[in-house]
């Protein structure tokens, strides 16, 4: 199926599979991959946090986009602060002492980034770039919400030069007249 084609089941909409794995190649989010339903997609360039947003409701791919360590990614403020939309961040073999910063590290905690991202700050905070120079991450999380005080809440996995396969199930959650696919860790964490 090709990337910007609609999921539907027969009769409408079904729960569908979200599986995530990050590369294999130093520096590099090049063979990072999420699969969602019969879908998949790569990143268009190599280096630093792959972004995606999906719409909810469709799960139509919205943004793509590659993103500096400091920097929001562009074109993410349309969507940022919207409960309506799906948000996946990779970084996949980073060197550790680009951890998030500033506007973007901000973005990641609002939009449910924590124990694993304060994990890695802490590692870069205590050992620099001595003794563990890659990570990989991913965050799967709805966006959170303007008009709330509260954070949304994100799955998250890490890992110290080791690939993360990550699946997931996106149920599909009648909403008055609307169906938002939200995402479900499947198994223990």
């Amino acid at each position: 199926m090709a990337e910007n084609q609609s999921i539907s089941g027969p009769g409408g909409t079904k729960d569908l599979s979200l599986y995530i794995v990050t590369g294999t190649g130093q520096y590099s989010t090049d063979n990072a991959k999420v699969y969602l339903g019969d879908r998949y997609y790569s990143p268009a360039s190599k280096d630093d946090y792959w972004v995606l947003v999906f719409d909810r409701r469709t799960l139509d791919l919205k943004l793509n986009t590659i993103a500096g360590p400091s920097a929001l990614p562009k074109g993410i403020e349309v969507y940022d602060g919207n409960p309506n939309y799906m948000l996946i961040v990779i970084a996949a073999v980073e060197q550790i002492f680009r951890v998030p910063q500033g506007p973007f590290h901000e973005f990641l905690k609002r939009n449910g980034a924590y124990k694993s991202l304060e994990e890695v700050e802490l590692m870069w905070e205590r050992t620099g770039s001595n003794e563990v120079e890659y990570f990989n991450y991913v965050l799967v999380s709805v966006m959170s919400d303007s008009d709330s005080d509260l954070p949304a809440v994100g799955t998250e996995r890490l890992a110290y030069k080791e690939i993360i396969s990550l699946s997931m199930k996106l149920i599909a959650v009648p909403v008055g007249n609307d169906i938002f696919y939200t995402p479900v860790i499947m198994g223990a964490a």
